[in-house]
Formats: structure tokens, sequence, C-alpha cells
């Protein structure tokens, strides 16, 4: 179930990376229906689900859109963890016989290891965002992004931009919640926010989404009205 609805249905996920976006609808052809909220989603790195290569001394990864794209990786864990409630998320990326990763995914497992240095605490320890007091998918200005909440604390919440808008402010559904304050989780910093019933973010500083492919957000809100 896992593989065949990954396989046939994640190729009309919008934007590409998010797959989550591709499993909602059954597929008549293969009699599939959209995963359930404990799915557990395995993603493949080359177009199949194992290292592939015509002779031993090819690199089975080097034509992957982990090779090209190192920050791809991270937009579509974010958005498989974001964009449900519960769902699981393996790379399928073994070692080499030596026990090294193959050279040309070396700087998406560096990518990985960057992101996971100061972003963490928006991956480990929670659950997706849906149903929580923010809304992800397409926000404003061709953005979108996801949401994760803290299992410790569910008040805390973690915006997650993985496509940057194109203007100096980012507009998030608030699902009646107030809020009490926005940090860049990178950097500390607090951001100017209003909320109108709308979350809206005020900045024109994205360079985190080209770099590592997430711009994170550290929400608090004050509670339900």
């Amino acid at each position: 179930m896992d593989y065949g609805t990954t396989e046939f249905l994640s190729g009309k996920a919008d934007p590409d990376y998010c797959r989550p976006s591709g499993l909602v609808k059954t597929e008549p052809r293969w009699n599939l229906l959209p995963p359930r909220r404990d799915y557990n989603e395995d993603i493949p790195v080359v177009g199949s689900w194992r290292h592939q290569s015509s002779s031993p001394d090819e690199d089975g990864y080097r034509n992957s859109i982990y090779a090209k794209k190192p920050t791809y990786i991270v937009k579509q864990m974010v958005s498989s963890l974001g964009q449900r409630r519960e769902w699981n998320f393996a790379i399928v990326v073994g070692p080499m016989i030596d026990g090294t990763f193959s050279p040309s995914l070396h700087p998406m497992v560096e990518n990985l290891h960057d992101f996971f240095g100061w972003a963490g605490e928006s991956i480990y320890d929670t659950t997706g965002g849906e149903g929580s007091a923010l809304n992800g998918g397409w926000w404003n200005d061709k953005a979108y992004g996801s949401v994760t909440v803290s299992l410790k604390d569910p008040k805390i919440l973690y915006l997650h931009v993985t496509t940057a808008p194109t203007t100096d402010h980012l507009r998030v559904p608030n699902n009646g919640y107030k809020v009490a304050s926005v940090v860049d989780l990178r950097t500390g910093d607090p951001i100017q926010f209003t909320d109108i019933g709308v979350l809206i973010l005020h900045t024109e500083e994205w360079s985190d989404v080209e770099k590592f492919g997430d711009k994170v957000f550290k929400i608090t809100p004050t509670g339900a009205e």
C-alpha cells in the first residue's frame, strides 16, 4: 500500500516536492485509496526504490533530483511531515558497501546536517499541522509551506516556508487563535507581524529557502479565542 500509493499518486503533487498533495485522490486504475493518517512514506531517490546502475562503476544516484538540487529532500521532508498529522518520513538512501554515501549525494547529506543543526526542534518530537492554529498550503504571492506542532508543548508551532513569496510579506490563514510572538528559528530574531484573523509576517529575508530549502518561524499563540 505504501509503495503503490507513493509511486502512482505522487505524480499529481503540487508543488512537485509536496508528495501529500498528490496523495489525496483514489487511483481507479490501480484501486489505490488515499493513505491513512499513520501513513509511512518512503522516498525513492532515483525514480525507483533502490540504487540502480548499469555497471559496478556507475553511480546510480548521480541523476537523481537530490544530486541536482540538494535542498529538495528538505522540502519533501517538511511537506510530508507538516501537511498532514501523523505521517512518518523515511529517506531511502543507504550507504555504499564501505559505509559511505555516494559522492553525488554529499551535498544533500551536508545540507541535511546543516539544516538539522538549527531546525531540529521543528522536526523532532513534532506532529503535522493539520487542524492546528495555522493552515499550511498555498499562501499569498506563490508562497507555499507547512506547519509542525511541538508534542512537548502543543502551543508551539513551526511555520515552514519552502517556497518564498514574491513580496515582502507572508499571509497565513489563522484558525481563530491569537499569536503572541514570532521568531526566526535560525537567527532567534523576533519577526514583526500583524494578527487580523490572518497572520501577516513582515519580512523580505527569504535566503534560508534558497540555502537550506526551508525558512522556519517559531510561533507561539496565546490560545483559542
